[in-house]
């Protein structure tokens, strides 16, 4: 499962602000060229439990109890990821693997070489793989520029993979959203649900292990950016990684709200049958 750095700080912008008040958030997708700004994702926050909606209106994910559930209105069904769910997940990743190997040493060497190619970037050992399996640097750079989004001023930094830049983040100061003393905390909490995922991983050995070490040290060095901007991300532009020009579109924190919040937002819909979180995954 990988995840890009904007996505993952934008998941990141959530917090409480009170014990009794949660927290709202859209995030849009705005067209530079046009202007157009078309909502992509509403967050609900309360009470340490996460919800957010995809606005196509079928998918949704909630965070609660150190478990995230995957819901889907349009089956009526949920999937939940815990960790007997990780631990399945760990499992299943070593025996793709291992068939994807059996399977290569029937190909023509060219078809073999390609696929190779392809799973050095799991950390298998095959020729180059140790290369492929370095974790990469992340971090940021203050461009000095300032700037806004979403009625909001802010400070522009780039966010960077082996000193390349890969975002451009509009960063707004702490001071100007409410609740921003508990947003690292949200972070962290996240990270260590990711962490109890990289852990069943390395329990497993294997390429699963392989992929849960660098993982690991992906999350780490987010968390360390998130200190370094000092702020929060109301704005994210990737850079197209073979030009260096900036994307069309970028993601903007279009509302950031004070507000209860219905705890039925944050439970399983009635009728709703549950799924194993595995199923229909070869081999």
């Amino acid at each position: 499962m990988r995840i890009s750095s904007g996505s993952f700080l934008a998941t990141a912008l959530v917090a409480v602000s009170t014990a009794h008040a949660g927290v709202f958030i859209e995030m849009s997708e705005h067209d530079v060229a046009s202007g157009k700004m078309t909502p992509r994702h509403n967050v609900y926050v309360q009470q340490g439990m996460v919800r957010a909606d995809n606005t196509d209106g079928h998918t949704a994910v909630v965070f609660k109890d150190n478990s995230m559930y995957m819901l889907d209105a349009s089956t009526k069904s949920y999937r939940v990821l815990d960790k007997a769910a990780m631990d399945q997940m760990a499992g299943k990743m070593n025996d793709m693997i291992a068939a994807a190997q059996a399977k290569m040493a029937s190909m023509p060497p060219e078809q073999r070489a390609a696929m190779e190619r392809a799973m050095q970037g799991m950390g298998q050992n095959m020729p180059g793989a140790a290369a492929a399996s370095k974790t990469p640097i992340y971090d940021v750079q203050d461009t000095g520029a300032s700037g806004s989004a979403g009625g909001r001023s802010c400070h522009m930094w780039n966010s960077t993979r082996d000193g390349k830049p890969t975002e451009q983040l509009c960063v707004a100061p702490e001071s100007s959203l409410p609740g921003t003393s508990e947003v690292m905390a949200a972070i962290r909490s996240a990270a260590a649900f990711n962490q109890q995922f990289l852990d069943a991983m390395q329990a497993r050995g294997g390429p699963a292990a392989t992929m849960g070490s660098r993982s690991g040290g992906f999350m780490a060095q987010h968390l360390n950016v998130m200190q370094k901007i000092g702020g929060v991300p109301v704005a994210t532009r990737h850079f197209d990684s073979s030009t260096g020009a900036l994307a069309a579109t970028e993601s903007v924190m279009t509302q950031w709200q004070q507000r209860n919040i219905d705890a039925a937002q944050f439970a399983i819909p009635a009728g709703y049958t549950r799924k194993e979180f595995m199923a229909g995954v070869a081999p």
